[in-house]
């Protein structure tokens, strides 16, 4: 049973698997975003400014971005 049921279940799990990966990623990189800005609004503004307006779907893009622009940055660095 064990033949049968195992590739079967790994089918199924790995779009899910992928999926959850892939949303941990974005949540991590929003999270940084949020800490950075925070940080930022700390220093004086004449020196340091970071400002992303649009609200919380702008943010989720940027995250997005930076998910991309890592993945490239690995891809061409083994190069």
């Amino acid at each position: 049973m064990n033949i049968i049921v195992r590739p079967i279940l790994h089918a199924i799990f790995i779009p899910i698997h992928a999926v959850v990966g892939i949303i941990a990623t974005v949540l991590c990189n929003w999270l940084f975003l949020v800490l950075t800005m925070k940080i930022a609004t700390q220093f004086d503004p004449s020196s340091v400014v970071f400002e992303i307006r649009g609200g919380t779907f702008v943010f989720i893009l940027f995250a997005i971005a930076i998910g991309i622009a890592n993945w490239l940055m690995k891809m061409f660095g083994k190069l």
